[in-house]
């Protein structure tokens, strides 16, 4: 997503979220969707910097 965001602007959207999940046949996308909301990813340039930092952190 990362490379792919650098080659476009973010549209505000989850536009390549939601690819990402239907290329890895997530079944739960919904889910995730209202999760990634939730937690301050609410476009996919939102996604890569607020969650993914959020993700960092409860993972360690």
């Amino acid at each position: 997503m990362d490379e792919e965001l650098e080659k476009k602007a973010c549209d505000d959207h989850l536009t390549l979220t939601k690819q990402f999940l239907a290329t890895n046949q997530v079944e739960n996308g919904d889910e995730i969707e209202n999760w990634l909301n939730e937690n301050g990813g609410f476009c996919d340039c939102e996604v890569l910097y607020n969650v993914e930092e959020l993700l960092k952190i409860n993972f360690k």
